[in-house]
């Protein structure tokens, strides 16, 4: 478990690498949250993300978390990413932005999660191409409602169930705020909910169980809490 807070620019970047597991961890302040690129058996589990921009560089947030499945040439079954039960909110930026090539090619398990970004995008799908003259990743299609995003692709691991089917967009309303995480008065994180939280009470239960749909056999699942 681990505390990052108040980078400038991103907080955790991970690239072409095998078993990011990344489990229990806070994650508050910069533009980005959490990037993940090109790595090999994603899997992301009870991660609290908090990004408003009020620490950024630039001073605006641009991701909370960014997914991007790994990218081998020649292999035509890259891995599944392995999204679930986190708490993702961010103030003007996309909390999640995934890939097209990786929903359509049904490598995304992404359910259970809290996507907050309040009136505005909670997912982004983008492009992997830059075809543009500034280099910038094509956006294919912006999601503001969750019930929008769920319609653009199933579950990797069951073409049955949608994805983020039975995730939430709302305030996790917690006890500190977290914006004013690093000052002085503040250096104490307590990210426990209120009882009266929507998260307490819309997020169907979900169990650590070792139900494949969930949770692949290379991870241990007494590693989530």
């Amino acid at each position: 478990r681990t505390f990052v807070t108040n980078c400038s620019n991103t907080q955790v970047y991970v690239h072409d690498v095998d078993k990011f597991y990344m489990t229990n961890n806070v994650i508050v302040g910069g533009e980005y949250g959490i990037v993940s690129r090109r790595n090999k058996r994603q899997r992301l589990y009870h991660n609290t993300v908090f990004v408003n921009g009020s620490t950024a560089f630039s001073g605006k947030a641009k991701a909370g978390v960014i997914l991007q499945g790994e990218r081998l040439f020649g292999n035509t079954s890259p891995s599944t990413i392995y999204f679930a039960g986190n708490l993702v909110y961010t103030v003007g930026a996309p909390s999640l932005i995934v890939y097209d090539i990786d929903v359509s090619n049904f490598r995304l398990v992404s359910n259970y999660n809290n996507l907050f970004n309040p009136g505005g995008i909670v997912v982004q799908l983008r492009q992997d191409t830059t075809q543009q003259a500034d280099e910038a990743e094509i956006i294919k299609k912006e999601y503001t409602k969750i019930k929008d995003w769920n319609t653009a692709g199933s579950l990797g691991t069951d073409t049955s169930t949608s994805l983020d089917a039975s995730s939430i967009a709302s305030h996790p309303v917690f006890i500190k705020i977290l914006s004013g995480i690093g000052s002085s008065d503040t250096s104490i994180i307590d990210l426990h909910l209120l009882q009266n939280s929507p998260v307490l009470e819309k997020v169907p239960s979900w169990f650590f169980t070792s139900d494949s749909k969930y949770i692949p056999s290379d991870f241990n699942v007494e590693d989530i809490s």
